[in-house]
C-alpha cells in the first residue's frame, strides 16, 4: 500500500491491488483506514483507492480560500485519484457517500456504480420535506456545533457531534488522544455541514444520476439519515435500499464486516474472463 504525495489541494490517496478501480470515501471525522475490512475482503482484479478527504487523516486542511461546497471535494479528489480507463465504481458512507453521489452528478461518465452507507445529502431534505422532524433535528445538531466552536469550545463540539452519530455515550470511553483527534476535525465539520445543507437535492437533480445506486441503511440509525436514504430510493431512477437491522449510522465501523460483505456482494464488478481450455 502506498500513498499520493501531497502537493497543494491533492489528497493522499491509499491503494491497494490492481483492477477495477474502486473509490471509497469515508464519514466526517474519520480516514480511509475506516475502510480496512473492506480491502481485506477485496476480490482479486480491483484496485481500492481509499482517499482522506480534506481536513482529514493525513490531508491539507480545507483550504481557507475555498468555498464550502462538495464541490470543492469533487475538485481535489479528481486531482488525486487515478480514474482508469473503465471509470470507477464510487463506495461512501455518510458525508463521504454525498460527496460520491456529487461527484457522479458532475462526472458522470466518470462512474460506473455506487454502494452508498447512509449517506447524508441532507439538501434532499430542505428539497423534498423542509417541514419534516428531521431536517429540524439535523439543522439543530450543527447549530450547537457551531456555536460551540464559535466559543472556542472545540471539545464541547466533538463530543455532542460523537455521541449523537454514534447513539451512545462513546465520548466517555474514548482516550485523550482521540478526543483531541476529533476535536481538530470540528472546523471542519462545520464545512461538511454547510456543504450538506447548500446542495439541494431536488428530484429534478436527483433523476440525473442514472447510475445504479445500492444504498445501505442501518435499523438504529438517526432519523435525519434513515429519511435521507429513504427519499433518495424514492427519486434515484435506479436504486435499491437494503437494511442492516443491528446497525446504526457507523455501522461500517461497528459491524465492519458485515458491512463489507454487504458492499461486495453490490458492487456490479465486470467479470473476469474464462482462460480458454
Amino acid at each position: 500500500m502506498n500513498a499520493v504525495s501531497l502537493h497543494e489541494d491533492r489528497l493522499v490517496v491509499q491503494r491497494h491491488g490492481e483492477g477495477q478501480v474502486l473509490l471509497c470515501l469515508h464519514a466526517s471525522v474519520s480516514s480511509s483506514q475506516q475502510w480496512q475490512a473492506l480491502m481485506q475482503r477485496a476480490p482479486k482484479g480491483v484496485a481500492l483507492q481509499m482517499a482522506d478527504l480534506l481536513g482529514h487523516g493525513d490531508s491539507q486542511e480545507w483550504p481557507v480560500d475555498a468555498p464550502a461546497r462538495l464541490a470543492t471535494e469533487v475538485a481535489a479528489l479528481l486531482r488525486s485519484v487515478d480514474v482508469g480507463d473503465e471509470g470507477v465504481h464510487l463506495i461512501g458512507h455518510s458525508y463521504g457517500g454525498a460527496v460520491a453521489m456529487q461527484l457522479a452528478l458532475q462526472r458522470p461518465q466518470l462512474v460506473r456504480s455506487l454502494t452508498l452507507y447512509e449517506p447524508v445529502a441532507f439538501g434532499v431534505l430542505a428539497a423534498c420535506e423542509p417541514e419534516d422532524p428531521s431536517w429540524r433535528e439535523i439543522q439543530d445538531v450543527a447549530r450547537y456545533v457551531d456555536g460551540c466552536l464559535a466559543q472556542g469550545q472545540t471539545i464541547a463540539a466533538a463530543q455532542a457531534f460523537v455521541n449523537y452519530w454514534h447513539g451512545c455515550d462513546l465520548w466517555s470511553v474514548l482516550k485523550l488522544h482521540q478526543r483531541d483527534a476529533l476535536a481538530a476535525r470540528m472546523k471542519t465539520v462545520s464545512h461538511h455541514f454547510q456543504a450538506l445543507f447548500d446542495a439541494r437535492w431536488s428530484p429534478q437533480l436527483l433523476s440525473q444520476l442514472q447510475q445504479p445506486v445500492q444504498l445501505i441503511c442501518g435499523g438504529r440509525t438517526r432519523a435525519p439519515a434513515a429519511r435521507v436514504a429513504a427519499l433518495l430510493a424514492q427519486h434515484l431512477p435506479n436504486a435499491q435500499l437494503h437494511t442492516l437491522p443491528e446497525a446504526g449510522h457507523m455501522g461500517p465501523l461497528t459491524h465492519a464486516a458485515e458491512v463489507a460483505r454487504m458492499i461486495w456482494g453490490m458492487v456490479p464488478l465486470r467479470q473476469p474472463r474464462a482462460m480458454a481450455a
